[in-house]
């Protein structure tokens, strides 16, 4: 499984860590915590799903998952 970090999401979205950290705490974006409460990984998948539905209106489309443990 392919998977990008917080800030590798935020370049490639050109946006800011601190955003992509409150889509993934929201349940907007996927993601898998490691280790520790701060890293995570963000698989490509997860990324193309959140970029679709983003484009068609919003991401209230997408299956509704836990958000992200903080």
């Amino acid at each position: 499984m392919d998977v990008l970090t917080v800030d590798e999401v935020a370049a490639r979205l050109n946006v800011t860590a601190l955003t992509v950290r409150r889509w993934l705490s929201a349940g907007s974006l996927g993601g898998i915590a490691v280790d520790d409460r701060v890293a995570c990984r963000i698989g490509v998948k997860d990324l193309e799903a959140f970029i679709d539905a983003r484009r068609r209106g919003g991401v209230q489309d997408r299956a509704k998952r836990p958000p992200l443990a903080s």
